[in-house]
């Protein structure tokens, strides 16, 4: 076996296996259902991305999560208001599982997956406006999540689809070293 092959196969060994997925994929499509009925006239999307998105999500880390931002149509409030109303509606609906805030988002800690669920509102073509980390200012900074998807997904497209096994060897490597990069860093 060459070091391509078996680079690749470590990586795609690394994903999340399909039955893990499928749960997780049932989990998002419940939230998006609940937050919808909830805040409906105030949403304009909810977005899933982060390394779930991506794809770079691995199997063999204990901290994996799925990012999820709230889109609203526009800017209501301050970010510490977004960050307590969805709170309070995630422990309303997520009655068995661990809820808290880590700032710049609401963890819903379940049993087989964390949400970190990341409030914004619209700006335009695609960006969005999400809470600045508590150590930064101003409060909101830009993002633009389809556009992060989309870049990622045209690199491995472009590079023989070797992208995302590399990106999952390197987030796994990182596990394995006390992570002394953030998977954002990585990707």
């Amino acid at each position: 076996m060459d070091i391509n092959t078996y680079y690749n196969e470590l990586g795609n060994a690394l994903k999340f296996p399909s039955e893990k997925r499928e749960r997780i994929d049932a989990s998002i499509d419940y939230f998006r259902q609940k937050i919808w009925g909830n805040f409906q006239d105030r949403l304009l999307e909810v977005v899933v991305f982060g390394s779930y998105s991506r794809d770079t999500i691995i199997s063999k880390d204990d901290e994996s999560d799925v990012d999820i931002v709230v889109i609203y149509k526009t800017r209501e409030v301050q970010p510490d208001t977004y960050l307590k109303q969805i709170k309070t509606f995630c422990e309303d609906v997520y009655k068995s599982s661990t809820i808290y805030q880590d700032h710049p988002t609401i963890v819903i800690d379940m049993e087989h997956i964390k949400f970190e669920i990341i409030p914004s509102y619209y700006v335009s073509n695609g960006v969005v406006k999400i809470p600045a980390p508590k150590s930064k200012e101003p409060r909101w900074v830009n993002t633009n999540p389809k556009e992060l998807i989309s870049k990622v997904e045209s690199k491995d497209k472009n590079n023989k689809n070797l992208i995302l096994p590399v990106i999952r060897i390197l987030k796994y490597w990182n596990t394995l070293n006390a992570r002394p990069f953030s998977s954002f860093q990585i990707e």
